[in-house]
Order: C-alpha cells, then sequence, then structure tokens
C-alpha cells in the first residue's frame, strides 16, 4: 500500500490538473489545506478527494509552516509503510510503480523536468522534450519512504516551529545515509517558478493574476532566507 499526502494552499488552479492525474496512482490520496481554501476546497469536491484542513499554517506568526501541516496529514493517515510526499505543482507519470524497485531502507526522489505555465505541460510521451533541472537536490517536492525505515523518525518527522516551507525537507531526507538517497527510474513534471512560494504562494495563477499579498510573501521569503543564511549557512537552490 503506497498513500500520498499533499499539502496544497492557493494552488487549486494546478491541483485541478495534477490530482486528476495522480490520485488513482496511489492507494490512498490525502490533501491538506487551510479551512478558508475555498478554491481547494470545491476541487477537493469535485475530484472526489480525502482531505482536512488545519490552520496550523500560520500558527505562531509563521509565513507558511508547510511541514507542521504535513505532519498533521501523515498522523491522520496513520500510515507505517510505503509513503510520497507531493507538491500540487507535479505530475506523477502514469504506471510509475512498475519504474521503481522500492527498498524500506532508501529514500526516493524522482528528477522533475519543469515548465513555467500549465498551457506548456506536454502529452506525457513528450515530457522528455521539456528541459530537465540539472544538479538538483533531493526535495520535498516528491519524496518517497518507507516509515518502518530504521532511517525514518518513528514519530514526527517535522518540527512545529518552522517559519515557512524550506528546510523542513532537507532536515527529514537527512536522517538517510547519502548511500540511501536513490533516484528512480521516472521523472515528474513540475510546473511553475523554481526558488518561490517558500512563504506562500507567489508565481501568478493560471488565469495570470498575481495572488494577493504576493509582494509580501515574496519580501518574507527573502527575509528568511537571509537570516537562515547568517545562523546556519545554508544554501537555498531549489523547491
Amino acid at each position: 500500500m503506497i498513500v500520498a499526502v499533499q499539502v496544497c494552499v492557493d494552488f487549486a488552479d494546478l491541483l485541478q490538473h495534477t490530482a486528476a492525474v495522480n490520485r488513482d496512482q496511489f492507494d490512498r490520496f490525502l490533501v491538506v489545506t487551510h479551512p478558508e481554501d475555498y478554491e481547494t476546497l470545491q476541487v477537493v469536491k469535485d475530484l472526489r478527494l480525502e482531505c482536512i484542513t488545519t490552520e496550523t499554517f500560520y500558527d505562531n506568526g509563521a509565513a507558511f509552516n508547510k511541514w507542521a501541516a504535513m505532519q498533521e496529514g501523515l498522523d491522520y493517515v496513520s500510515h507505517a509503510g510505503w509513503t510520497v510526499l507531493l507538491d500540487s505543482d507535479v505530475f506523477f507519470p502514469v504506471g510509475w510503480r512498475s519504474q521503481i524497485r522500492l527498498q524500506d531502507d532508501k529514500i526516493f526522489c524522482p528528477r522533475r523536468r519543469s515548465v513555467r505555465r500549465m498551457r506548456e505541460v506536454p502529452e506525457e510521451r513528450h515530457w522528455r522534450r521539456v528541459r530537465q533541472i540539472a544538479d538538483e537536490p533531493f526535495a520535498g517536492y516528491a519524496l518517497m519512504f518507507n516509515r518502518s525505515s530504521q532511517y525514518c523518525p518513528p514519530v514526527r518527522l517535522f518540527r512545529s516551529d518552522l517559519e515557512w516551507a524550506g528546510t523542513g525537507d532537507q532536515e527529514l531526507i537527512q536522517h538517510w545515509p547519502a548511500a540511501m538517497q536513490v533516484r528512480p527510474g521516472f521523472e515528474v513534471m513540475h510546473v511553475g517558478e523554481l526558488k518561490q512560494n517558500w512563504a506562500g504562494r507567489v508565481q501568478p495563477f493560471v488565469d495570470g493574476e498575481r495572488p494577493r499579498d504576493w509582494e509580501d510573501r515574496l519580501s518574507m521569503q527573502g527575509a528568511i532566507e537571509r537570516q537562515m543564511r547568517l545562523v546556519n549557512r545554508v544554501d537555498f537552490q531549489y523547491r
């Protein structure tokens, strides 16, 4: 059994496309969103997706604590086996399960190809025509691991005090030795901008409009990055 958990806030315009493809490729597919994200809740209803809501995204003044919400989703599904964390702007290829050999103590992260707009996504058979993101580290856009692995934290996977959508995935991945971090034999398709949306959505919607307060969110992301570089000397490359 493979369970997928996905956070979606302000990404309903992409979720309606990605979830329509991804949902049937997992044995269970859960969306975690905010109770006032009515657009996402409508997509959930239209596609008949399993969903929970939480306000934890903004607890304690956080800009967008994606990982606290993800933890609530993981607690809700309470699954001890194979788990997939994925973003709402990512398409999995149909039949991906036949292209991976799951091994309990390994963590998998497929490489991704990326387009900027939904209308640029080609048919899956033409994905290789789209640029692949080179030299990309493992990241939380698509992570696969077994909760029973000796390397997986036994209870909480993520700290509750993170301020944004950055760093939580890297802290999780570091529990696995480098030799146990594996690229599977398939790629995923990403839609949108890179290195954005860590403090909430910044990139334009499918219709071209920018989210409300996008400039404030981008400024907040920059401020958090600068602070963390000073404290931890972290280099933020991709998400």
